[in-house]
């Protein structure tokens, strides 16, 4: 009894923190595994630090890209990892004119590898400035012509293409060859001046200058074949333009109307002045002229044989009556269709030895009825319906003796305008500037233009 007395009095007096504790074999295990754990980790962060320091020494090794030097925009200078090159290239030679001092020997380099130092010299150079090179000559453009800046006058235009196609035909009647390159800025030139939009009316004044308008109410000299020439090819380009041809296609149009004679200056002048009719040698004689036409024209080279083809075919007619191979329809080149119609329609507003010349609108109404069977029925119309024979702003007198503005052409009914009148001394019932339509008044109709003098001398 007293041992066991004395048994619960020693329990009694320890504390139970002072009691060791009893450690389960799962705790046991667990503490062992987060043991191994830290070491592992310790493990990882070494092997970590010593990849970091290898892969620093190779990036130490690596060459540098002078690429990277540069500064990037943003705030963050994106990264490009560059490869490798896959072989050392040479190292640039020096500018002729920077005197290169002898280097010094230096340790040798990996493949592809560039040193700093010559990197840092390399950046050095760059920023000084590049020696002064050669001389160049600066060609300054002309510059665009405003708004402001007037249009070629016409009379100047046509000037410089009279002297242009004189010196060609001259050369052709001497027997000297053909320079066909000057022609082409001349075509140019005409065709851009022919297909502007026709001219606004305006207010009382003076009309605005037009070549096309010019050409068509002014009766040009007998036998003035550059004169004829330039007449051509305006009228064609205003038939051009109807077509719906392309700038190249109306230049290309402008020069074969500017050529396509060139052949009559090989005939006999004798000939060609004859008041009479001529004999049958001498009309063989001028038709022959599309042939010596294109020998002269085939010397130029092949880039103009198209231009060839128009002289040699720009007098047959679409049922083969025309010469000098009596070829019909589409066996005629469109050009040579085109040329050989205008050619018709302009030599009978023009005065010859043989016949009088006779207005516009007259020798259309002669295409329409007496030539119809020698042309392309499809461009008889059109040429009626783009050919403006009374151009806008041309004048006219009628049968009543009235004279008018043309201010609108309608291509339903070509030769009946509508005018604005300007003079009407005897018809009381027309008041100055008012306007008529002649689709509506058919017993009214153009017989003749006007020239400005003529309707000034009338106001006086």
């Amino acid at each position: 009894m007293a041992a066991k007395k004395s048994k619960n009095r020693s329990r009694e007096g320890i504390s139970f923190s002072d009691m060791p504790l009893e450690v389960s074999p799962v705790e046991e295990e667990a503490e062992e595994e987060e043991e191994v754990e830290k070491v592992e980790e310790v493990e990882k962060v070494e092997e970590v630090e010593k990849v970091e320091e290898v892969e620093k020494v190779e990036e130490e090794k690596k060459p540098i890209s002078y690429s990277e030097l540069l500064p990037l925009p943003g705030d963050a200078p994106a990264v490009v990892e560059e490869p490798p090159p896959p072989e050392a290239k040479p190292p640039a030679e020096p500018m002729p004119s920077e005197p290169v001092a002898e280097e010094a020997e230096a340790p040798e380099t990996a493949p592809g590898e560039v040193r700093f130092t010559e990197l840092l010299e390399a950046t050095e150079r760059e920023k000084e400035p590049a020696p002064p090179g050669p001389e160049v000559a600066v060609i300054e453009e002309p510059p665009l012509p405003s708004e402001e800046e007037p249009e070629e006058e016409p009379k100047v235009l046509y000037e410089k293409i009279y002297e242009g196609t004189s010196t060609l035909y001259r050369a052709a009647a001497e027997g000297d060859g053909l320079m066909i390159a000057p022609m082409h800025p001349l075509a140019e030139l005409l065709a851009d001046s022919v297909t502007r939009p026709e001219e606004e009316i305006g207010d009382d004044g003076p009309l605005p200058p037009s070549l096309y308008r010019d050409i068509m109410v002014t009766p040009s000299p007998s036998l003035d074949w550059v004169a004829h020439a330039i007449q051509v090819a305006t009228v064609a380009l205003k038939f051009g333009a109807g077509l719906g041809y392309s700038h190249d296609e109306l230049t290309k149009l402008a020069l074969a109307g500017l050529l396509h004679d060139v052949g009559m200056m090989t005939i006999d002048p004798s000939v060609l002045d004859n008041p009479g009719s001529l004999s049958s040698d001498q009309r063989s004689a001028v038709q022959k002229h599309p042939e010596r036409g294109a020998e002269l024209l085939a010397e130029a080279g092949a880039e103009f044989e198209w231009l060839q083809k128009v002289a040699l075919q720009e007098h047959e007619r679409f049922q083969g009556q025309g010469y000098p191979h009596h070829i019909s329809g589409k066996e005629i080149d469109e050009y040579a269709q085109i040329i050989g119609l205008v050619d018709t329609f302009v030599a009978m507003t023009q005065p010859r030895p043989w016949r009088p010349a006779i207005t516009p609108h007259e020798a259309a109404k002669e295409i329409v009825y007496i030539h119809k069977g020698e042309f392309n029925p499809r461009f008889i119309k059109l040429f009626l319906q783009n050919v403006t024979i009374f151009p806008i702003n041309s004048l006219v007198k009628l049968n009543n003796n009235v004279i008018g503005r043309v201010i609108a052409v309608h291509k339903d009914m070509p030769l009946r305008p509508t005018i604005e009148i300007l003079y009407a001394p005897h018809e009381k019932h027309m008041a100055e500037h008012s306007v008529l339509d002649l689709r509506n008044h058919p017993l009214l109709h153009i017989i003749e233009p006007v020239t400005d003098e003529e309707l000034g001398n009338r106001l006086k």
